[in-house]
């Protein structure tokens, strides 16, 4: 019986500090993503550079291009095409490494390297105006989790003139969860009515995201978006304001963003800063459960 219980002992013992050596850091990845576009007649070219600036590597990254109610997936540019393919989206400052190391794969960018993809979409005929392009960006950390962030611009056909709205952004403090207030402001002498909605990275949830509006000519509108952590983690997000209209023969776009800083709900598992420890608990009483019934058990 002394060997039973000595090896179901240093058993659990085993697996418990297997448990404590995982990593529970999230790592340090910032990721700067720059954008250009360039349309002519019905077709538009947009090119998109995304660095790795912080210390730690990011694997796995991609870019779904948002625009126009479809979502176009992308695919990095081999280095010897990326000069032909970034002149055609008129977006020469792209080529502007300044000492970031170019990649032609988004399977893992290290510090101080880059990638850039590129996108080529159709506008239905006749359609002119401004449009709000969305860049959702996914990568996974050194510890395999998942993180999303958010880029965008706004496409022009050409002739296409400025949005009449003013938009004013700000987060109401004191909130238990996040809450962005955008003042709008009609600055023309008709009535507008559009579309406004709040796009935000997959790890945020936004309560009501589309919204009508009735913008009168000189009265100001709030409309406020409450925001949710889903992902429970730290950290600081892009989020893009977007409104829509039709007016004067053209489709206009307004987009204007802002960062929210977010912290983690405040519960047992984000005061420990991880869910490692609550799995440690269950596995320590588990085993320990193992190694009292051995124990026990008379023997033969």
């Amino acid at each position: 019986m002394p060997k039973q219980i000595s090896r179901t002992f240093w058993l659990s013992v085993f697996f418990l500090l297997t448990i404590f050596a995982v990593p529970c850091s999230a790592g340090y990845v910032t990721l700067e993503t720059q954008l250009g576009a360039q349309t002519t007649g019905n077709r538009v070219e947009i090119a998109a550079r995304i660095s790795n600036l912080g210390n730690d590597p990011a694997n796995f990254v991609t870019a779904e291009l948002e625009v126009l109610g479809k979502k176009i997936t992308g695919q990095a540019v081999p280095r010897e095409k990326v000069i032909e393919n970034v002149k055609k989206a008129g977006a020469a400052s792209l080529l502007d490494y300044h000492g970031l190391q170019l990649q032609s794969s988004a399977d893992k960018l290290d510090s101080k390297q880059c990638v850039v993809f590129t996108y080529t979409l159709e506008l239905p005929q006749g359609v002119q105006g401004s449009f709000p392009v969305i860049l959702h960006i996914g990568y996974r950390d050194m510890n395999s989790l998942p993180f999303s962030s958010l880029a965008g611009i706004v496409v022009k056909t050409p002739g296409a003139p400025e949005p009449g709205v003013q938009a004013q952004i700000r987060e109401k403090p004191g909130s238990p969860n996040p809450l962005i207030l955008i003042t709008l402001t009609n600055t023309t002498q008709n009535v507008i009515q559009a579309k406004a909605r709040l796009a935000a990275p997959d790890s945020l949830s936004c309560k009501e995201p589309l919204r009508s509006l009735t913008l009168l000519p000189g009265k100001p509108v709030l409309v406020d978006f409450e925001v949710e952590n889903l992902a429970d983690r730290a950290g600081d997000h892009a989020l893009f304001f977007i409104l829509e209209y039709d007016g004067g023969g053209y489709h206009r776009c307004l987009l204007s963003t802002t960062t929210l800083k977010v912290k983690p709900r405040d519960h047992w598992f984000s005061r420990t800063r991880s869910w490692w420890m609550g799995l440690d608990v269950i596995l320590a009483c588990l085993f320990g459960g193992v190694w009292l019934l051995s124990w026990r058990r008379p023997s033969i």
